[in-house]
């Protein structure tokens, strides 16, 4: 199968063009058939019906579809767990059980979304056992098109998963088995044609990741054909009548470096093997039941997940997709940009990407409620779980066997904004509002002790709720607060656009009004999920630093025991060696697993005192701590100017340069605490002063010690910014490894901004990116044995 051959379908790229004339281009689903007769003449009509009754892609959606306009969806899969101690029976909440959250009567989800402005709702979690109609029938009701999925359990569970060993990744029994039942159980009606509110049916979510991963396209290819061929075999056993739900699958927004074509684009080279993989079953392995080019021409649309920005949906895929996939519909299946200030820009973007676009028909916002059961689940929601407060609504769940309180629901905040992301999504979707006086404000005493969680708090703009959030943050970076907040200092980050962050650098400082514990530990976090946490066991014993192999034996066979141990030494071993203090809020905090404490606390939660590692008293060496505005305040405040020469020594090759002599002892002494700030520190550096010497080859270059996995992050991170087009500007020698990619990348990050710059940007904060980056000179860079041709220099010498 060649990269340029296309889907060819008439009748679907005739329509194509005819919805996007129309902006009908969401092409949902909803009865009124009245809309079809206004919209199109009667020959129109006719043309575009099949032979059989059922009609192509066209007339099958025209005769299902309530929404006109733009897809405008959100993603729910709203937990009630609100403890990590309780047990979740079931992860499919459109089942009749989790009425109390959805129906009318309970909380109303249904109408808070369709509220927000939102006319479809895609769905997660999908027990084929269990009845659906009801909800389907609220959704129609309230005029919300309805997205389900196949749950994973149909793959990597099931007594067919496909995804188990011998992993044949032929996935037809599994999910046919699962369709059918869906089918059976409220996706059809009486009748046997499909319940109205049904617009798409999700496959399977993010393939590329699971079956098995992007290592291996063809298998998640193959998975993926097998999948839909099992599913059109449900629905000729059960003798679906009229008009069918095309059938999509949602991809990670990843790069496939191993698919056939594709390989360097987010999504496309996975959207590409999937379409060849239906038009040539065979030579993946698998010999279909049914016509899967037929049905992928007629029947299917592409689905991906993104949390890029709106500037990247265009650059980095729209424009390849509408020129590769002319006549295949797809959708944004989960979108959000977390902690962005302006979400409701971002969203009216990219509905407007979509209006203008023959083929992106909309998109989910990810997600409707953040969930303290699962990771990666805390910080995309509208809406944060927690339990009722006094005065509002108890209502009570029996969901298959177990009691859950219906949670309350409080509005969240990203970082700087001036409105809740709800809030946001009514103003960019058009919705008429939901009625906040429902919803619970955020408590500052359960708070997570996080971003997301001082976002929160600082959102009510009270000063109160910002005094005990403090306090509780101290408590958490190794101190107590016995007397009070400073007010100022409260009303600092209670009544400003201050940032987390900025708490967390000024409570690293040990501000006086607060007693700080020499005996402070890095151990575990009780209140969070055991499998994260043993997750984050092997994560930080692969950085290297923790004393993995000498935990004691009575930290051992307890996962709690173990994590205290591994986390303390870690942060001990850390502050040793740097000879100071590290960051408690990023190097013991590993997404929430950790904290850094005191004994009064760690105390209390029964772990053995082997496995507590008291950091115990630090002095900072100014030849080993990290170039920091902190470290620096640290060594100044020693008063020892011999210390300061030897930070400023480092501060000077972090920034391109070397002394070949001493650093004169005028300017160590002007460094010292009261005379200079950091700031200028650097700012002075950056004018190049001539007991330095500046090289004309300096670059920008990946740590030696940093893992794959944070280059990775940072290499995203900087591919983001749009300083440089990663996608085309990568050389192919730079592409066999995240550490060379990443090379080329911050090299070409900071260059473009020497040219851009008069001044020239800061090596310390623009080459740093969470400490898997240094700028550097020759001497130092050529050490870390990375591809001559990947570093990209810049000359101090002559700039």
């Amino acid at each position: 199968s060649s990269s340029s051959r296309k889907p060819t379908g008439t009748h679907t790229a005739s329509w194509l063009h005819l919805a996007a004339a129309m902006h009908a281009s969401a092409f949902l689903i909803t009865l009124s058939f009245q809309w079809v007769a206004a919209e199109l003449s009667s020959e129109t009509c006719q043309a575009v019906l099949g032979d059989d009754g059922h009609g192509s892609l066209a007339l099958r959606q025209l005769k299902a579809e309530p929404l006109r306009g733009l897809m405008k969806g959100v993603g729910y899969g709203p937990s009630p767990v609100l403890r990590v101690t309780d047990s979740l029976p079931n992860s499919d909440f459109f089942c009749d059980a989790a009425r109390p959250q959805w129906g009318p009567e309970g909380r109303g989800d249904l109408l808070m979304i369709k509220g927000m402005g939102a006319n479809t709702v895609r769905l997660y979690g999908n027990d084929p056992a269990l009845a659906h109609q009801s909800f389907l029938d609220h959704a129609s009701e309230v005029g919300l098109s309805v997205i389900p999925g196949i749950s994973d359990w149909a793959f990597l569970e099931s007594k067919n998963g496909c995804g188990k060993p011998p992993h044949t990744f032929n996935c037809y029994d599994g999910v046919k088995e699962a369709y059918l039942g869906n089918l059976q159980r409220g996706f059809l009606l009486p009748n046997r044609s499909f319940h109205p509110a049904l617009a798409y049916v999700v496959a399977v979510n993010e393939p590329d990741l699971t079956l098995p991963g992007l290592a291996e396209p063809q298998s998640f290819a193959k998975a993926v054909a097998s999948a839909i061929d099992g599913m059109l075999d449900a629905e000729q056993e059960a003798r679906v009548i009229g008009r069918r739900p095309n059938i999509t699958v949602s991809l990670s927004f990843s790069m496939c470096p191993k698919c056939t074509s594709f390989g360097d684009s987010p999504g496309l080279g996975q959207m590409w093997m999937i379409r060849d993989a239906m038009q040539n079953p065979e030579a993946y392995g698998y010999r279909p039941k049914n016509d899967l080019w037929e049905f992928y021409k007629t029947r299917f649309t592409n689905g991906f997940n993104s949390k890029n920005p709106s500037a990247d949906i265009r650059r980095l895929f729209l424009d390849h997709y509408e020129k590769e996939f002319e006549t295949t519909p797809v959708f944004i299946a989960e979108y959000h940009q977390p902690n962005n200030p302006d979400t409701r820009v971002d969203l009216s973007r990219m509905l407007h990407m979509a209006r203008t676009s023959p083929l992106l028909l909309g998109l989910n916002f990810f997600e409707f409620q953040n969930r303290r059961d699962e990771a990666g689940h805390s910080t995309f929601g509208i809406f944060d779980p927690d339990d009722p407060a006094e005065g509002r609504a108890n209502r009570v769940m029996d969901f298959h066997g177990t009691s859950f309180r219906v949670p309350c629901l409080s509005p969240a905040r990203e970082t700087g904004a001036n409105q809740s992301i709800a809030e946001q999504i009514v103003a960019a979707f058009g919705g008429a509002g939901i009625d906040f006086a429902k919803t619970c404000p955020p408590k500052p005493e359960t708070a997570a002790i996080s971003r997301h969680g001082f976002d929160q708090v600082q959102g009510l703009k009270e000063t109160a709720a910002m005094d005990l959030f403090i306090r509780r943050v101290v408590q958490h970076m190794g101190g107590d607060v016995l007397k009070g907040v400073p007010e100022a200092f409260v009303k600092d980050y209670a009544l400003s656009q201050a940032t987390f962050k900025a708490l967390s650098w000024a409570l690293e400082l040990h501000p006086a009004w607060a007693t700080w514990s020499p005996m402070a530990a890095c151990v575990v976090e009780k209140d969070s999920l055991k499998s994260e946490v043993a997750r984050k066991i092997k994560y930080v014993c692969g950085l290297e630093v923790a004393d993995c192999n000498g935990i004691p034996a009575e930290c051992q066979g307890d996962v709690w025991n173990t994590a205290s141990f591994v986390f303390g030494s870690h942060f001990k071993n850390l502050a040793q060696l740097q000879g100071d203090l590290p960051s408690p809020s990023q190097d013991c905090y590993f997404a929430g697993s950790a904290k850094f404490t005191t004994p009064a606390i760690y105390g209390s939660i029964g772990l053995p005192a082997a496995c507590v590692l008291p950091v115990g008293f630090l002095a900072p060496q100014a030849d080993r701590v990290t170039v920091t505005n902190r470290t620096f305040k640290k060594v100044a405040a020693t008063g020892n100017v011999t210390a300061m020469a030897s930070f400023i020594r480092r501060m000077v090759r972090r920034m391109g340069g070397d002394v070949e002599g001493d650093v004169p002892v005028a300017v160590a002494k002007e460094y010292m605490l009261g005379n200079i700030s950091f700031r200028n520190a650097t700012s002075a550096l950056a004018q190049r002063p001539s007991w330095a010497a500046w090289s004309s080859t300096a670059a920008c270059v990946p740590e030696p010690h940093a893992k794959e996995k944070d280059l990775e992050l940072a290499l995203s991170y900087v591919c983001g910014l749009g300083t440089i087009d990663c996608t085309a500007s990568i050389p192919e020698s730079c592409k066999d490894s995240a550490r060379a990619q990443a090379a080329f990348a911050f090299g070409s990050h900071f260059r473009k901004l020497m040219q851009k710059e008069s001044s020239g940007p800061d090596p310390l904060t623009e080459c740093f990116f969470q400490g898997v980056a240094r700028f550097t000179t020759p001497s130092i860079y050529k050490s870390f044995m990375l591809n001559p041709q990947c570093v990209v220099a810049v000359d101090l010498k002559n700039a």
